[in-house]
């Protein structure tokens, strides 16, 4: 093969990857608005359709958390902690039980336990886009608050995945809690009263539903 040809193809080849990790990234822009906005408002049937397969999965887990507890639940971001509780303030072992995996995110995210504040507006930083897997920095403006957020490519359609977004978030919350001096219980009480449980973290809800 001649070199020019050769040369003309190989161009041709890096054009052609940077032209699609291009559209990777406009799409992802896209899926963080609407994941972000269903999140923000309350839309939990709708940001369950932006979930990778491992979120969904983790939520199923979050309910049989809720449903057996065990020695697991320790490594449990905070939030996540949180949700366990409010599954058990609000249902018994047979309604738990028949609920799928989105139907878990769907009522975390109606309870507002999976946002972050102001989420529909952050702004995204940038974007690497490596295979099957993407990377994206968000920013509220603040120079020490900020979010990583990994995207998955799942049956040709980029999804959120919850848990990077979720440890990213602990993150910020762990050097908040440095400030604010109080301990993960209290923290974890004022949430629970902050989502319409009245009396925080009691001690029926340290206890498996189905113990």
């Amino acid at each position: 093969m001649p070199s020019a040809i050769r040369t003309f193809i190989i161009a041709l080849t890096v054009f052609a990857i940077a032209g699609c990790a291009q559209a990777s990234k406009v799409k992802i822009e896209t899926i963080w608005r609407e994941y972000a906005s269903a999140v923000q408002t309350s839309r939990g049937s709708e940001a369950s359709e932006f979930a990778s397969d491992a979120s969904l999965r983790h939520f199923a887990q979050l309910k049989e958390f809720a449903l057996e507890g065990g020695a697991d639940m320790k490594s449990l971001t905070l939030y996540d902690e949180v949700s366990v509780y409010y599954l058990r303030s609000k249902y018994g072992a047979d309604a738990l039980s028949r609920f799928s995996d989105r139907d878990i995110m769907k009522i975390l995210v109606n309870a507002e336990l999976l946002g972050i504040p102001h989420m529909n507006q952050l702004m995204i930083e940038e974007i690497r886009v490596y295979k099957k897997t993407a990377y994206a920095t968000l920013t509220s403006g603040e120079a020490d608050t900020f979010y990583e957020v990994t995207f998955l490519l799942e049956n040709g359609d980029w999804k959120v995945d919850y848990l990077s977004l979720a440890r990213s978030r602990d993150m910020v919350l762990a050097n908040r809690l440095i400030s604010y001096s109080g301990t993960r219980d209290d923290v974890i009480d004022e949430i629970l009263k902050s989502v319409g449980i009245r009396d925080g973290l009691s001690e029926d809800l340290t206890e498996p539903v189905r113990s």
